[in-house]
């Protein structure tokens, strides 16, 4: 008879085995481990640092009202 591979999280999630397949002192354990990396990801999502805000659009390169409606041909009302 073949050595059983022993039941990991990768197992699990790839469907190898079935959780009803553990036994209690396994499925203990697995949900520790499982509470640690919940509380490991936790704490980097709320010690994550926030994303830096888009740059600004540097002013010089906007157009003005007039400067539209003079590229497209249409009166100033329109743009």
């Amino acid at each position: 008879m073949p050595a059983l591979k022993p039941i990991t999280l990768e197992n699990l999630l790839r469907g190898e085995r079935f959780v009803e397949e553990l036994t209690p002192q396994e499925a203990a354990a697995m949900m520790t481990a499982l509470a640690g990396v919940q509380l490991a990801l936790a704490n980097r999502i709320l010690t994550a640092k926030a994303p830096e805000p888009p740059p600004r659009p540097d002013d010089s390169k906007l157009l003005r009202v007039d400067d539209v409606a003079a590229l497209l041909n249409m009166a100033r009302k329109t743009v």
